[in-house]
């Protein structure tokens, strides 16, 4: 009688863990990016890392003011960013010793665990996701410099 107490308490409360991790993932989409870490690199440029898929992402993102109608992205929450590469620029492209890429007036690392690769966001102005529309019309297209 104590053993069969015993047995059912514990599937009871293996029920109850199967249960709650299910819910836990409602929601959360394979096509959304989950931030790990947000740095202000300087001036009004962020560094994002986030992951999806098992990949992980830098994505620098520039900001002049909080723009209207945004929502600030958090650390360990999902968001459907729109990624396009800034470096390389073509996707057959590898990595030749290529340390620091200038983006604009700034220097950034391009490191292993982001595959060789950098990213911007068309939808994200700083660290608040904005729609695509609303996207300055004066943010021109940075060039890219490469240091070995």
């Amino acid at each position: 009688m104590k053993n069969n107490y015993i047995i059912g308490l514990f599937l009871l409360v293996l029920c109850y863990s199967c249960q709650s991790s299910r819910h836990n993932n409602v929601g959360i989409s394979n096509d959304l990016f989950k931030i790990i870490n947000i740095k202000l690199q300087k001036d009004s440029i962020f560094i994002i890392e986030a992951t999806k898929n098992n990949l992980m992402y830098k994505i620098l993102s520039v900001s002049d003011s909080i723009p209207l109608n945004s929502k600030k992205i958090e650390k360990g929450k999902y968001y459907d960013l729109q990624l396009k590469r800034i470096y390389p620029q073509e996707k057959s492209m590898f990595n030749l010793g290529i340390k620091i890429v200038i983006y604009g007036n700034y220097k950034f690392k391009v490191e292993k665990k982001y595959h060789y690769s950098l990213y911007k966001a068309i939808n994200l102005d700083g660290i608040y996701l904005i729609s695509t529309s609303a996207r300055r019309s004066v943010s021109a297209e940075q060039s890219i410099k490469i240091m070995r």
